[in-house]
């Protein structure tokens, strides 16, 4: 999940500091939805930690939050130029993948898993990143030419395409 929270900030943001900030975001708060799951599976428990979310403590979230950060980081300064670039729409695969995570994760927890206090501080905590890209790419913004608006835009196809259609029978 790396790489697509990585391109859904590079989606949402041009300058690098919020970059790694936002993808860091983005990663550490999937596991505002593992790790509960993780606990309700079995896999593993904490003992007398402060236990906040569904068996799990903050201080986990808070570990995970920096080592996030340090990762997109360290993504940012050795990852070339391939990672400073705007969001393309071949980042397509790894923006569905980041949503379908986000969302198939909210419904999983809320409805079959029964564990409706990590599905809302997952939603809220993934959504952070994941309402902003979706919003952003049902607007289109990513295919749209530098400089027009989505109205500008369809505008402009109109005439073009009225000039172009023959003239209607008198």
């Amino acid at each position: 999940m790396a790489w697509p929270a990585w391109l859904a900030a590079t989606t949402l943001t041009r300058r690098s500091v919020s970059r790694v900030g936002l993808a860091g975001l983005g990663l550490a708060a999937w596991d505002l939805f593992l790790d509960p799951q993780m606990v309700a599976e079995g896999y593993w428990h904490w003992r007398g930690s402060g236990a906040a979310l569904a068996g799990v403590p903050w201080t986990n979230f808070a570990a995970w939050l920096g080592v996030a950060l340090l990762m997109m980081a360290a993504l940012a300064t050795a990852g070339g130029p391939a990672v400073h670039r705007a969001g393309l729409p071949a980042d397509a695969p790894m923006h569905a993948l980041y949503l379908w995570t986000y969302l198939s994760s909210i419904l999983a927890h809320a409805v079959f898993l029964r564990l409706p206090a990590s599905a809302v501080a997952g939603a809220l905590g993934m959504g952070l990143v994941a309402v902003p890209l979706a919003v952003v790419l049902a607007r289109g913004r990513l295919s749209l030419p530098a400089g027009r608006s989505g109205p500008e835009r369809l505008s402009r196809a109109a005439s073009e395409a009225s000039r172009a259609a023959p003239a209607p029978p008198r």
